[in-house]
């Protein structure tokens, strides 16, 4: 638990943690604790540090895809463990490079290997590859992306990690990935997800089960203006832990993600 100090400051050991957790106006000690989720934790990071640019860019270079805040990286390993604690996950797969930060801490918490996908093939990689085509909008171009033979198989079960999901392209090439290993695709775990390009929609109706910690409805890049899409969590404290307190979002008292589409598919 961390202590908000009579100065403002945070005891030593947690200078790393976002400025906004120790701000004078909040209170974390004993019934003043307050209510966040990760997914609340990460929208907030946005709000401050994102910066927005014209043509749909979204830039959180400060803690994700630049430098990364790995204290941070490890509320988002341990919410996708928790949201995907009902599938049989024994493996991540990720492409390179902003989003193996984020698969090898969610890696930790799954106790399972990460696999990324490689842009260029190195001397040391085999012929004996997969191999996809992904278009980037980003760059304006195309990238033959590969994963060894050697470490994708019919047995099994992913969790396809990525910073960023638009358009939909890298996990579409991803999933192709699977699917010509034979392996089953669990679910996709993305950190931001921009829903007005409607990848993540796109996925969905394919029947893949999505689990965004934070969707942006719109931006702005005139006035720097991000709008959130509501998701139901928990509500957690800042240990991780769920606030039995608040009324479960679902009546049924089904656990997150029960329900959220078929979840699992052959990779055939």
């Amino acid at each position: 638990m961390f202590v908000h100090s009579p100065a403002g400051k945070l005891p030593a050991g947690n200078e790393f943690l976002p400025g906004f957790l120790s701000s004078p106006d909040r209170n974390f000690t004993g019934q003043g604790k307050e209510r966040l989720n990760h997914m609340k934790l990460l929208e907030e990071r946005i709000r401050q540090e994102g910066i927005v640019k014209s043509g749909s860019v979204l830039k959180v270079d400060s803690f994700i895809n630049h430098q990364m805040d790995v204290l941070f990286f490890d509320k988002m390993g341990a919410e996708f463990k928790r949201l995907y604690a009902d599938a049989p996950i024994n493996k991540i797969l990720t492409i390179e490079a902003s989003g193996i930060g984020i698969a090898i801490i969610a890696g930790l918490h799954f106790g399972v290997p990460v696999v990324f996908a490689k842009k260029s093939r190195s001397s040391n990689i085999s012929d004996d590859v997969y191999h996809t085509v992904i278009h980037s909008y980003t760059h304006n171009n195309d990238n033959n992306v590969i994963v060894s033979r050697e470490y994708l198989s019919p047995e099994d079960h992913l969790l396809i990690i990525d910073d960023f999901l638009a358009n939909g392209c890298a996990m579409e090439g991803l999933i192709d990935l699977a699917h010509q290993a034979g392996a089953t695709v669990e679910g996709l775990g993305i950190a931001v997800e921009k829903g007005f390009q409607k990848g993540g929609d796109k996925l969905r109706q394919e029947g893949y089960r999505v689990e965004s910690l934070a969707i942006i409805e719109s931006m702005d890049a005139a006035t720097g203006e991000i709008v959130f899409r509501e998701q139901d969590r928990p509500a957690l404290d800042l240990e991780g832990r769920e606030q039995h307190g608040n009324p479960p979002s679902d009546p049924s008292g089904d656990p997150p993600g029960a329900g959220a589409g078929p979840g699992r598919f052959p990779g055939v």
